[in-house]
């Protein structure tokens, strides 16, 4: 078992302690205290605990974590679990730095909040402590009025706890000395009409009840053009109610002021309101898509999962709704038994049903995203490491689907991931391999020539050949790059279910002994079975189990040493 700090930052990256990502769309709220074992363990080390909060708080500002609120989450389990008196000084420092990560941020502020009550109501307990409301204070009171005034009116409650209730459970005070902090508390807890009563003639709030105000008239707004007329306006974009939603006018004000990112991650929704019909809706994104700015931080990866599944995600619901449909009346020609009319209405009503044709989908908007992906390829940061990827090309890999991502093949997957390494290294670094059934005088590890500048994944994928391809064996690959005294820093093995992991373990002492000592495997098994997966979550190794968009950042991160 790795020690308990690699366990906390495996935890704190992606919100479990075992070397092992398995993709899941919602884990913000399933923590428990008995997920961070690591952090009992640490507190119950006199010298380890010192550095717990700083450890913390390091993983969250490094770029990598795919999980947030897992950060939020372990300071929480500190501050609760650091009980001793000797340990007053962790617990403070777990708050103050609580503080700083929710800094001008409701969503976790209030996350915090909620993950500090669940777990004292684990131990039986009730109130919050001093701790708790000096943060509390820290977290109104000195914030800039007008950054708390967004803060507060873009996230106003989560799982049921609402700032209004934090303000009235701790008692807290306005402060004097700030008027602009003071009219947001009173607008948190009797509404823009009062605060606007009270501080209408203080100078100080002026900024502060504009910015209201505005918020005010977009939650009581009727119609479409007022909406517009205040988007055009101030673009603001996070107020705008959900019936107006469906409004392909309201839409072309609001994607003037999106980020790139942002409004990846509306593509889809988009696409179910029935937006991309319009032609002006589909060129203003593609106009917003073909700036320079905003791109840089955005993976290749991501936009290549907003792409397949703006193509094919409506195809696999009509197809899933066609086979349901098919079932219903199997199994209602199983029921109707001898009844011979029934049996006959139910095979007549089996030929009428027929897939329904799949929606239509925007040629340019799908080129636009494949721009993007293009030019987010070129921006990836090189980690300075040198690769050996590993590939299998057993012709299953090309029919089946990725877990969790299930509009992605897995020899996509495969490529993609292999393909953003090799545009984000130098080609010197790489070398990719697939395993070939080893005939007289050749080996079984083919060594597949690439061109860096050239390379896509249409050209990876005519050089990738299924012809004579075995499944993947990783002990192979370690022992040839070992025979052959080939140096690297990070194996990928790039795989399904089949691959063969049987004396992983000997094969890669064996290597760090003679050739890298410090050499690591990540293991990608894309359909997210595995048979043997406890002998790939040893040190040094990391599985990831199913494909998602933070694939390639956790492999980035990994390889760097983040986890």
């Amino acid at each position: 078992m790795a020690c308990p700090e690699s366990r906390l930052k495996c935890f704190l990256h992606y919100g479990c302690e075992d070397q092992m990502y398995i993709p899941s769309r919602n884990i913000k709220h399933s923590f428990h205290p008995e997920k961070v074992k690591s952090i009992i363990e640490l507190l119950q080390n006199e010298e380890a605990q010192k550095n717990i909060v700083a450890t913390i708080v390091k993983v969250f500002r490094n770029g990598y974590i795919i999980e947030p609120y897992a950060s939020l989450y372990a300071l929480a389990v500190v501050i609760r679990k650091a009980e001793s008196k000797s340990q007053n000084k962790i617990i403070c420092d777990a708050y103050r730095s609580a503080r700083k990560l929710c800094e001008y941020n409701a969503a976790y502020f209030l996350t915090f909040t909620y993950y500090l009550r669940e777990i004292a109501k684990l131990d039986f307990k009730k109130g919050f402590g001093n701790g708790w409301r000096k943060t509390i204070q820290k977290w109104y009171c000195n914030s800039d009025a007008l950054m708390l005034a967004e803060a507060v009116t873009k996230v106003g409650s989560i799982e049921n706890w609402s700032h209004k209730d934090i303000l009235s459970l701790c008692h807290l005070k306005a402060p004097d000395d700030n008027i602009g902090v003071s009219a947001v508390m009173l607008y948190i807890q009797k509404g823009y009409r009062k605060a606007f009563e009270r501080y209408s003639n203080e100078s100080a709030a002026s900024k502060v009840l504009q910015y209201l105000s505005l918020v005010d008239q977009f939650r009581k707004a009727e119609s479409e053009a007022a909406i517009i007329n205040l988007i055009i306006l101030n673009g603001i974009i996070d107020h705008c109610p959900d019936k107006f939603l469906k409004s392909h006018e309201v839409w072309l004000a609001l994607i003037k002021h999106m980020s790139v990112e942002d409004l990846l991650s509306r593509i889809n929704r988009m696409s179910k309101l029935k937006l991309f019909r319009q032609r002006e809706i589909v060129q203003e994104v593609i106009n917003r898509f073909g700036r320079d700015d905003d791109v840089a931080n955005i993976h290749p990866i991501y936009v290549y999962v907003i792409r397949k599944q703006y193509e094919e995600g409506p195809n696999l619901a009509i197809e899933f709704q066609y086979l349901q449909r098919q079932r219903q009346i199997e199994a209602s020609i199983e029921a109707a038994g001898a009844d011979e009319n029934s049996v006959a209405a139910a095979v007549e009503a089996q030929h009428i049903v027929q897939r329904q044709p799949p929606p239509r989908r925007s040629v340019d908007l799908i080129n636009s995203l494949s721009s993007l992906f293009k030019k987010s390829l070129l921006n990836l940061p090189p980690t300075g490491l040198r690769y050996l990827i590993a590939l299998d090309m057993t012709a299953a890999i090309a029919s089946r689907r990725c877990f969790f991502e299930r509009f992605v093949s897995v020899e996509d997957a495969a490529v993609l991931v292999a393909l953003c390494i090799i545009k984000a290294e130098i080609e010197s670094n790489i070398k990719l391999v697939t395993f070939m059934k080893p005939n007289e005088g050749t080996e079984s590890i083919r060594e597949i020539p690439i061109c860096k500048m050239e390379e896509s994944m249409e050209t990876l994928k005519g050089k990738l050949s299924t012809m004579d391809a075995v499944p993947a064996n990783l002990s192979l690959l370690l022992n040839w790059a070992t025979q052959n005294n080939e140096v690297y820093d990070v194996f990928v093995i790039l795989s399904d279910n089949l691959l063969n992991a049987t004396g992983v373990r000997d094969a890669l002492k064996i290597y760090q002994e003679n050739v890298s000592p410090k050499a690591k495997i990540i293991t990608c098994s894309f359909t997210g079975k595995l048979k043997k997966g406890k002998e790939l979550t040893q040190s040094n190794m990391f599985l990831i189990c199913g494909f998602d968009k933070n694939v390639g950042r956790l492999i980035e991160a990994y390889s760097r040493g983040s986890f």
